[in-house]
């Protein structure tokens, strides 16, 4: 008891002394997670203070215990500081023993020196601590958050004036990109899940059963999709890696032209400070950027460095604590909407205003929702998945829960059944994503009609997920195909419906929409017009964070690799595919085609030499929480996935 009082008092220092209510609201995170690291070691040192004090002599044992405890929370405190709160979370691991273990070591000198507080403090303090935290636990006290309401669409930013040059261009055609995020190519033809709009914008269009995309994650394929060029050309690999200044770029060609050009994306990792907004009038990013949600990211990704549940918790058992615990104090709003429906307002919006000015536009419009974690907005909730249950031991949790697929991936690699069946359930939430995105996608669609304006409409994405495939979840960690086959869906001015009969790539997207506004396409995009007849054999590279896909032909060689862009490049070869007849990658030939792995390791290893080698983005630390909330930067540890840590504000659903 006197160890627990004294480790409350000190751990609960900075939410006492906090000058700001606000700020004070924000502390309850930190000082949850500080204390329940630091708890269980006062309790060991509160049991070890009757033996310490018989041997030190010239104490009393509660008092030796009092002082212990106080020591592992100043200590505590001192080595949380550097992460939780000063942003030097390098030093918070060292720190936090070292500064933990100077403070014990004061303790004897302060139970001789100094009065320990009287038993009956000691009993309400140590009670009160025990039931602040049980409340804190329990969700009371919690907060609901709505990322939306900090985005309102009456308050938009207004739409730059058009520049001379844009009296040229008025009679060009309207250009609306889409991009659906970790949108799978086969979700958009399964029969069982309805899109009527988009069944709608293929019978009247040019598509493909599928796209491929040059990386399985956001931040490059988009890089790709905007400039025409291939991930080895522009070098941005990874979500981390910078955009070259010197690559082509879609928005600003068409502004050169004339064109207004408008971007509106929900993913912070192609935010503003990635560079991908180059060459737009107007980019906005409809991320949350919310105090509680700031917070909920700095424990989460903090923590495990910068208190005691790090080093007594193993990983990933001690982000999966903290993250429980973000969730028993902030959840989202029950009557907040899914994020497609804020990107829709905002493109409604901005297409009523672009549309009364003369000159043509460009909306490159980003929808989130069927990236991880899945929670369908109410309105499909539960219309594919009603029949299905979740296997007993997943129970407990919604299906979309982001620490599930996890689980799942490491359970389906041991064999075991019932999480095959788990895989199931959360695949048809992820489609019930999809007919919500269909339904905003259709409602956006019937506001460029209502323009009467000529319209060009390109639907597609920049990475696929998986469902158990290869034993496999989420996306980032592999170059199958699941991840690489992407949406493929125009229309418009200068289309002539049908099906293209080869498979285009994300680099055609930008050579395509400007050639059909009429406009030259730079020498420096490597992408073709999908119009045009396919001039032959395309060679064709897809890189993820350690292993890349070499295509030739309708074969497909997956390779781990090291040194990107350098003359001293590796490639190991892991796989070969004849995806033509095999595009379940099922039968692996690597070991019965060896000339032509040689062959095509061989053709690989030379563009991987002449690639252009990866930057780094400069982040600030705000920056890089918004990745780990993400899982973009491997919050979960061992796979640099994109498996996100559930959104600060998800409760029972999100």
């Amino acid at each position: 008891m006197a160890a627990l009082a004294g480790v409350s008092l000190a751990s609960a220092l900075p939410a006492i002394l906090h000058p700001n209510a606000t700020g004070l609201l924000l502390w309850d995170l930190k000082y949850l997670a500080v204390w329940l690291g630091a708890a269980p070691l006062a309790l060991l040192l509160g049991a070890l203070a009757p033996l310490l004090a018989r041997r030190s002599g010239g104490m009393a044992a509660s008092a030796l215990a009092y002082w212990m405890g106080a020591g592992l929370g100043l200590g505590t405190l001192a080595g949380a500081w550097l992460g939780l709160l000063g942003g030097w979370e390098g030093l918070a691991k060292p720190a936090l023993p070292a500064a933990t273990a100077l403070c014990l070591a004061m303790a004897p000198f302060c139970a001789r020196s100094l009065r320990a507080p009287g038993v009956r403090f000691q009993a309400a303090v140590a009670a009160a601590a025990l039931i602040v935290v049980a409340l804190c636990l329990a969700g009371v006290g919690g907060r609901d958050v709505d990322p939306a309401r900090q985005f309102e669409v009456a308050a938009r930013a207004p739409l730059p004036q058009p520049a001379a040059s844009a009296v040229a261009a008025a009679q060009r055609p309207d250009v609306v990109l889409i991009s659906v995020d970790t949108l799978r190519a086969d979700a958009i033809l399964d029969d069982g899940v309805d899109t009527p709009n988009l069944d709608a914008l293929r019978a009247r269009g040019l598509w493909s059963q599928y796209a491929l995309a040059p990386a399985p994650s956001t931040l490059p394929s988009h890089v790709t999709m905007l400039t025409g060029t291939s991930v080895l050309a522009h070098g941005t690999i990874l979500n981390k890696h910078k955009i070259p200044d010197d690559v082509p770029r879609l928005p600003e060609e068409l502004r050169k032209a004339g064109w207004l050009t408008l971007g509106l994306t929900a993913n912070a990792v192609i935010d503003n400070r990635t560079g991908l907004g180059e060459g737009f009038d107007l980019y906005l990013n409809f991320a949350p950027h919310d105090p509680y949600y700031r917070a909920a990211r700095e424990v989460v990704w903090k923590g495990p460095r910068c208190t005691w549940l790090g080093w007594l918790l193993p990983d990933p058992m001690d982000k999966a604590v903290l993250i429980r615990l973000v969730q028993a104090r902030i959840t989202r709003a029950e009557s907040g909407a899914a994020p497609g429906a804020l990107m829709r307002d905002f493109a409604l919006a901005y297409l009523s205003d672009a549309a009364a000015q003369p000159r043509p536009y460009f909306l490159f419009l980003h929808f989130m929702d069927p990236h991880q974690p899945y929670s369908p907005d109410p309105s499909v909730a539960g219309r594919l998945s009603a029949g299905l249950e979740l296997p007993e031991r997943y129970r407990g949790r919604p299906a979309g829960d982001p620490t599930m697929a996890r689980a799942l991936q490491s359970h389906l690699a041991m064999g075991q059944e019932d999480a095959r069946a788990a895989t199931r359930v959360l695949h048809a939430v992820y489609h019930e994503e999809l007919l919500y995105i269909d339904h905003v996608i259709g409602e956006v669609l019937q506001q460029v009609e209502k323009t009467g304006r000529p319209t060009l409409v390109l639907v597609t994405g920049d990475h696929g997920e998986q469902f158990g495939e290869h034993n496999l979840m989420l996306h980032n960690n592999s170059v199958y195909e699941p991840l690489l086959r992407v949406p493929f869906v125009l229309a418009g001015p200068g289309v002539t419906p049908g099906k293209l009969a080869i498979p285009p790539f994300l680099e055609d997207v930008a050579p395509t929409l400007l050639s059909l506004c009429g406009l030259p396409v730079p020498a420096a995009m490597e992408g073709r017009n999908v119009l045009i007849i396919d001039p032959g054999k395309r060679a064709r590279i897809a890189v993820g964070p350690e292993t890349l896909a070499f295509y030739d032909g309708g074969w497909k060689l997956i390779c781990a690799y090291q040194g990107l862009g350098t003359s001293s490049a590796e490639l190991t070869p892991m796989a070969l595919y004849d995806v033509a007849g095999d595009p379940l990658e099922l039968d692996n030939r690597l070991e019965r085609e060896p000339a032509r792995v040689q062959v095509m390791r061989d053709a690989a290893l030379g563009l991987l030499q002449a690639a252009r080698a990866p930057e780094e983005q400069v982040m600030t630390p705000e920056q890089q929480a918004a990745l780990e909330e993400l899982g973009y930067a491997g919050l979960f540890g061992d796979e640099d996935q994109e498996a996100p840590a559930p959104d600060p504000a998800q409760g029972p659903r999100r």
